[in-house]
């Protein structure tokens, strides 16, 4: 949906239960099975830096999926870790969103003091040290 394309063919589950009833089609002597793009209404993505026309730079992985779900959706409602810039602030060269995609920003509370997430694995390496001693 992202790329304006309703749908395409893909020889990706042809002869599998995913296939049955649905339609197929062979081009060059290959079935291919037709497969249709998922719209979205809304796409609630982060960001690290905006500028007042929306045009976004992300970091780490949020650039992975972020953009593509801003241009599959109707809607795209960011929020943004770091101050909102002027509009144009941002140079057009390290823009990874334009703004045509964006239709609400929003800056987000910094992290209170010496926070930092840990995962799991971390937590419970921290209790098993802290029942030791």
């Amino acid at each position: 949906a992202g790329a304006g394309i309703p749908a395409f063919y893909t020889p990706a589950a042809v002869g599998t239960e995913l296939a049955e009833g649905r339609e197929t089609r062979v081009f060059n002597g290959r079935e291919y099975l037709l497969e249709e793009a998922l719209p979205l209404d809304y796409a609630f993505i982060r960001a690290w830096q905006a500028d007042a026309f929306g045009n976004l730079r992300f970091r780490r992985s949020q650039r992975n999926f972020n953009p593509l779900m801003a241009m599959a959706a109707r809607v795209t409602i960011v929020e943004v870790e770091e101050d909102i810039l002027p509009a144009g602030a941002i140079d057009p060269d390290d823009v990874h969103l334009p703004g045509i995609f964006v239709h609400r920003l929003i800056k987000i509370p910094p992290p209170p003091e010496g926070w930092w997430p840990q995962r799991p694995a971390e937590i419970a390496k921290q209790e098993a040290e802290g029942a030791k001693g």
